[in-house]
């Protein structure tokens, strides 16, 4: 019995200690699921950053523009960095690059580089309140793309030591270049949602 209960404190401490996260958040007509693969672990990296290898995919059926798909989908992954402290205001930064290809135009294709910038305001233990900002330029999206852009907040409460429940907006915007003159802008989404997040 001594054996198990040990052997369940370490795993557990283990399972903890690993900071992957998988986050989940829906609304009416989207769906997005995101994953956080903790690299420090794995590699010997810089001690005073964590570093993570991230996941998503998005999937909508809202629809009002006359020239996207009735089901859209995006999907992204990319890296990473987060700053592992909090300063004395309450802020956790960092920064990221991600490769986001876009499904909701039926003739134009899209890929995108956006860089992201991370904010994070911790109000206390429970409470904490995100920022994520992503820009890609036009030299930074390709195929039929011309820019791309993101903005998420999001206000979350933990209910667990490895679990939070969230509610956000999200805002994307996928820009087609259909001459030199004119662009296509079709607001991929522009919603609240909620959701929840946990450690793994």
């Amino acid at each position: 019995m001594k054996k198990l209960i040990v052997s369940s404190l370490i795993a557990t401490s283990l399972l903890y200690a690993t900071n992957n996260s998988f986050e989940l958040n829906l609304n009416d007509n989207t769906v997005e699921t995101k994953l956080d693969v903790y690299l420090n672990d794995k590699y010997v990296l810089n001690e005073e950053s964590n570093y993570y290898f991230n996941l998503r995919y998005l999937y909508s059926e809202e629809d009002e523009d006359k020239n996207s798909n009735n089901q859209q989908k995006l999907a992204g992954i990319g890296f990473k960095v987060m700053s592992p402290y909090v300063n004395d205001s309450g802020f956790k930064l960092g920064i990221g690059l991600n490769g986001v290809w876009a499904d909701n135009n039926e003739d134009l294709s899209f890929f995108a580089l956006p860089i992201y910038l991370y904010a994070t305001y911790e109000l206390n233990e429970k409470f904490d309140f995100g920022l994520d900002i992503g820009y890609s330029p036009s030299i930074l999206t390709f195929a039929d793309g011309d820019k791309y852009k993101e903005a998420n907040i999001k206000a979350s409460y933990k209910i667990l030591d490895n679990g939070k429940i969230f509610v956000g907006y999200r805002k994307i915007r996928t820009e087609y270049e259909l001459d030199k003159k004119n662009n296509l802008k079709i607001d991929f989404d522009d919603t609240p949602y909620f959701g929840f997040s946990v450690i793994f």
